[in-house]
């Protein structure tokens, strides 16, 4: 599930738990083009409990298809987590790209934010 928490000027925050679906990433995609064509380059952060993979082989490939363009559109990117694979998938990003700055930190150090944003699927 991908659940968006906050979608205001250059700020995007949002949490993944469980795996996520192709309709869950086209929105995550469309909300976030449209924040980076109002406001610039975005501030990213993400909240990652729990992150079990992608429900679908089109999920995967949705992911793998817009995530390079994402980059480009994201000034910094920080994911509060206790998954030793999303923290070390983003260590290594951050050493890759030297345009973004990507870190990961610990659950326990978010933190809390009042408003919430629920974007949901069209009907």
């Amino acid at each position: 599930m991908l659940h968006i928490t906050s979608a205001k000027e250059r700020h995007f925050a949002y949490t993944v738990s469980g795996s996520l679906s192709v309709t869950e990433l086209a929105i995550y995609y469309h909300q976030l083009d449209k924040q980076y064509r109002t406001h610039g380059k975005l501030f990213l952060e993400a909240t990652v409990p729990s992150f079990s993979g992608f429900k679908t082989l089109g999920a995967w490939l949705t992911f793998l298809r817009h995530e390079p363009e994402l980059l480009r559109k994201v000034a910094t990117y920080t994911a509060y987590t206790d998954n030793l694979f999303v923290r070390i998938a983003v260590r290594i990003l951050n050493a890759l790209l030297g345009s973004i700055r990507l870190e990961a930190k610990p659950l326990a150090v978010r933190p809390q934010r009042e408003t919430e944003l629920t974007v949901k699927p069209a009907a």
